[in-house]
């Protein structure tokens, strides 16, 4: 399958640079390393939760292809982005996170509830969310820069912050290719968007500062949340 083949089974289009393209093939690919390492461990240790996790990994893959596919070059996303991106946000932080939290893995596994893990997690993945979808009105993103800004954040959040550096490859594709995915499969199309690397290097760089400033502030609302209710 050549690379053009891939603009409708992965999370970029035609003018997404080279370099771009490569990269999210890169993550995917970590991705499924992750994916194929829950597996064999929890084959090897008779482990349910672990092949699950393995399970999980697939379905949202497949879920979040399935997605771009069917809306990034629709009309109808295109002309009502602004309404539709943050509470498809929404929607899917709170499907991945109930998902995980039932398999044992909310908040790292320290989950007290799915209630607790919704309301610490999903304002974050909404924080990284709100960040894309400003940085998009203000400069107009492709969709590939959808992909890499919230692997970006993925990383940041799951293996840097989490402390999780020791796991690096065995979870960071896995962080990266979920956080990614859920940022980019409702990415529109864009016409004749083409950017020089310059232009690419600020877009990652202010995205990946004002999707940080929103993971903060959204990691204290719903810490906030959480304490005012429990």
């Amino acid at each position: 399958m050549s690379e053009n083949k891939f603009e409708n089974l992965l999370f970029y289009d035609e003018n997404d640079s080279g370099f771009l393209r490569k990269l999210i093939i890169i993550i995917i690919i970590l991705y499924l390393l992750t994916t194929f390492l829950f597996f064999l461990s929890g084959i090897l240790e008779i482990h349910t939760q672990t092949i699950l996790a393995g399970v999980i990994l697939v379905f949202w893959l497949l879920f979040t292809i399935l997605l771009f596919k069917k809306f990034h070059k629709s009309s109808f996303l295109n002309e009502n982005f602004k309404y539709i991106y943050i509470p498809a946000i929404l929607i899917l932080a709170i499907i991945e996170e109930t998902v995980i939290y039932y398999n044992g893995g909310g908040l790292g596994g320290k989950a007290k509830s799915l209630e607790h893990d919704l309301l610490l997690a999903v304002p974050v993945f909404l924080g990284i969310g709100l960040g894309i979808y400003l940085l998009h009105i203000k400069r107009k993103l492709n969709p590939g820069e959808f992909f890499v800004l919230g692997a970006i954040q993925g990383f940041l959040i799951e293996i840097i912050f989490s402390g999780n550096i020791a796991f690096i490859i065995i979870l960071g594709g896995g962080a990266m290719g979920i956080y990614g995915a859920m940022m980019a499969c409702f990415a529109p199309a864009q016409e004749d968007n083409t950017e020089t690397s310059k232009q690419l290097i600020i877009n990652l760089l202010l995205g990946t500062i004002l999707c940080f400033i929103f993971v903060l502030i959204g990691a204290i609302v719903g810490d906030n949340l959480y304490n005012a209710i429990s």
